[in-house]
């Protein structure tokens, strides 16, 4: 990918710290606020020339309204340029779901885990559609930021604009298969539990009840098929397996102190460290973002 110059415009309002994205899209930056007495940090995207007119003005006004909702999933919008060739966004502490798969569950989501996801992502999509709008690029779990914040449980936060389009009942496939096809990848395409996560750390193994269901649920996703009918919501809470219901039902019974302390102790660790924003605001910030 070629180089990118920092817009002015944008050092005119932030201190860009470091590089933590490259897409086909553009470019994502963590960044400070500038002339803010808590130095508000913030995630800042800089759209590719060939791509600028993806994120209009129109979609920005209509995330704007919604983003105060209880239960808005989308990661928040804030300061951008008339042109729309950078924006801002609310920067998320955490990590998503393909870097946990790559970096630290090699083998595939632990079930709590993996069905907490499912569950949020669920209700996300919910949310998204209640405002006619839904996000269709979540099978590869790049776009699904978990964070650990002061939760029991991980929350996730979905990112990046460029998969959010209107939707309509001819999107009801695209959903529901991105839907399933995260699944698969959380689960590996794996038809049952792997060993390592049917115990509780250090002792026996879980109930036969919930690691039969959980099970069950793996092999289902491994050979699932779409019928060309079924909506999200179908699948999720009106079909006769009831899948939402039962692996919902399973989340409190497939883990234990330390599978969850393993999780959010993960999710906690910076992603741009205190050396790296220190030196940032001594230079000025980057001026170029390096070819890759």
């Amino acid at each position: 990918m070629a180089s990118i110059n920092m817009p002015q415009s944008a050092k005119a309002q932030l201190i860009p710290i470091k590089t933590v994205h490259r897409g086909k899209h553009g470019a994502t930056v963590f960044a400070i606020l500038k002339n803010k007495p808590n130095q508000e940090h913030r995630a800042l995207k800089i759209i590719t020339k060939s791509k600028l007119g993806f994120v209009t003005k129109a979609f920005f006004d209509n995330l704007k309204a919604i983003q105060g909702q209880t239960g808005h999933p989308l990661t928040r919008v804030y300061e951008h340029d008339a042109d729309l060739t950078w924006y801002t966004m609310s920067w998320v502490k955490g990590y998503h779901v393909s870097y946990l798969l790559g970096n630290h569950y090699t083998n595939g989501l632990p079930p709590f885990l993996l069905f907490r996801v499912l569950d949020q992502v669920f209700h996300a999509e919910q949310h998204l559609q209640k405002n006619g709008l839904c996000h269709v690029n979540l099978r590869n779990g790049e776009n699904i930021m978990l964070r650990a914040g002061g939760h029991v449980m991980p929350y996730i936060t979905l990112i990046d604009y460029s998969a959010v389009e209107t939707y309509t009942v001819n999107k009801a496939g695209q959903v529901l298969e991105e839907f399933i096809m995260l699944a698969r990848r959380m689960t590996r395409g794996q038809t049952k539990v792997p060993d390592y996560f049917r115990r509780v750390r250090g002792g026996g193994p879980f109930k036969d009840v919930p690691l039969a269901e959980a099970d069950w649920f793996f092999k289902y996703i491994a050979h699932w098929k779409w019928d060309g009918k079924q909506t999200l919501d179908e699948w999720w809470e009106g079909s006769e397996d009831q899948i939402g219901t039962r692996l919902m039902a399973d989340v409190s019974e497939l883990k234990d102190d330390g599978m969850v302390t393993e999780v959010m102790e993960f999710l906690k660790m910076p992603k741009v460290s205190e050396e790296e924003i220190a030196t940032g605001k001594v230079s000025g910030g980057l001026d170029v973002i390096e070819e890759e």
